[in-house]
């Protein structure tokens, strides 16, 4: 490769050269991580963000590899009381179904 096709492929798949490549300005959303946090096991899948509680505090739903459903505290990134909920001899391989079932 010569140093302009290496530009071009950059160009084309992250949308501006590396070199000024500026990430305060990057993103027009302004997203900023507040927290992070670790999980019992390895994730495969995209966390679902829901209500659980209806308290009006969105959540965070994570399956992880090894049997475990994790809610974490979104404003927060601290596990919910009672998880995480553990499956025994169980792995996801799929993101969460959230689906109210009585109502509440």
């Amino acid at each position: 490769f010569q140093t302009r096709d290496i530009q071009e492929i950059e160009k084309h798949v992250f949308g501006t050269f590396a070199d000024t490549f500026d990430p305060a300005t990057a993103c027009p959303h302004r997203i900023y991580q507040h927290w992070a946090t670790e999980v019992d096991s390895s994730v495969y899948t995209t966390p679902v963000v829901f209500d659980v509680a209806s308290d009006g505090v969105k959540d965070i739903v994570v399956p992880t590899f090894a049997r475990h459903i994790e809610l974490l505290d979104g404003p927060l990134g601290r596990n919910s009381p009672g998880f995480p909920f553990t499956f025994p001899n169980s792995v996801f391989y799929s993101s969460a179904l959230i689906y109210d079932i009585n109502r509440d």
